[in-house]
């Protein structure tokens, strides 16, 4: 007899198991997905949307029209509360569903509190639609003064946030400034060769930056800082800390120090062998592992395996994260940095490397 295997999120670590969906209906199983759109954003590509080297649907995955090819069932809503000693799911309409196995790709959100009132001026890097109304903003700046536009956190994402909105600016002719306020340093963990790199691309591209400084809080016409001062902005980007969200806490599952789903190697929660889970939403208990896409893209083909075979009572597979990986940032002007320890590599080929590979990976999971 079937049994029902429901995944919540149609994040990057659940592409595989949709692609896959139709084969694991054929062995007599039920697949529902919920998640609140109709539509996914590859976050990797977000940050070349937002410098205008994608359209907003050149980095969608169309959930509707891949369950129509595939055949899951779908339902349109955001989980609320997972029931496991039931298995069963609260939606926030309050509805239940039932489940046998459930898989978990709800990804993270940013850590922000802001007042609803700025929600026009102050923008987070997730979800990805938010940097799409940015770029209107941008586009669309109509006022007679420059746009200053302050990017927060000196990260990754801060740094391709920062580098694209400055294409941004010059390609749709808005005089301004970007400045990156990033904390503490410049992309910690990054080479002092690497970050001296950076820092002199931003100056050649006027795009200021402050070290040593952290925004502590937003006001309608500037950020405060906590070394006294104030900094004007027209706009700001938040790119800083990222976590799981309160699903778990919620639900009284066992999480890690950053609120993510506690997982074994079979990518199994340690409190209900039903649960799995995978991307950034988890806490990997045998070695936690950084916020970074391609975990999420390198757990998927072994959450396809195991939830296929806890369907099945069958014996599951171990993920065994990569010891490094590839990490390529977009610097917005057709450049960019590639990083895998021991090498690092500045200029066109490493865009022309992330162009591709994220194009490629787009390409597998799109209905066809």
């Amino acid at each position: 007899m079937g049994r029902d295997l429901v995944l919540i999120g149609g994040g990057h670590a659940h592409l595989h198991t949709l692609h896959q969906a139709r084969g694991i209906q054929r062995r007599g199983h039920r697949v529902t997905l919920i998640n609140p759109q109709p539509s996914h954003y590859y976050s990797g590509m977000a940050p070349g949307m937002l410098g205008g080297h994608y359209s907003l649907d050149d980095i969608r995955f169309p959930l509707a029209e891949m369950a129509e090819q595939s055949g899951f069932d779908v339902i349109w809503g955001k989980v609320v509360q997972v029931e496991g000693h039931h298995q069963r799911l609260i939606l926030e309409s309050r509805r239940c569903i039932n489940y046998d196995v459930l898989s978990i790709n709800v990804g993270s959100e940013v850590v922000a509190d802001i007042a609803p009132e700025l929600h026009r001026k102050v923008f987070q890097v997730k979800p990805v639609e938010r940097l799409a109304d940015l770029r209107k903003a941008v586009e669309g700046w109509a006022e007679d003064r420059p746009c200053r536009i302050s990017v927060v956190g000196g990260g990754a994402a801060g740094v391709e946030v920062a580098g694209n909105l400055r294409r941004l600016m010059d390609r749709s002719g808005v005089d301004g400034r970007v400045v990156l306020i990033s904390g503490d340093r410049l992309l910690p963990g990054w080479s002092t060769g690497q970050v001296e790199k950076i820092r002199e691309y931003f100056v050649r591209h006027s795009i200021e930056l402050k070290e040593g400084v952290r925004v502590t809080g937003f006001q309608r016409k500037y950020l405060t800082l906590d070394n006294d001062r104030e900094q004007m902005y027209d706009l700001a980007v938040i790119a800083t800390g990222i976590r799981p969200p309160k699903l778990f806490l919620d639900s009284a599952l066992t999480v890690g120090a950053d609120g993510g789903l506690s997982v074994n190697p079979f990518l199994q929660s340690v409190d209900f062998p039903e649960i799995f889970a995978a991307g950034d939403c988890i806490h990997f208990a045998a070695s936690p592992l950084d916020k970074v896409g391609v975990y999420a893209v390198r757990q998927g083909p072994v959450l396809t395996h195991n939830l296929i075979a806890a369907l099945e009572q069958r014996p599951l597979s171990t993920y065994s994260p990569q010891q490094s990986y590839l990490q390529i940032l977009n610097l917005g002007d057709g450049r960019a940095v590639l990083k895998r320890p021991p090498f690092s590599l500045f200029g066109v080929l490493p865009w022309r490397i992330k162009d591709r590979i994220d194009r490629s990976f787009m390409a597998t999971y799109q209905p066809g």
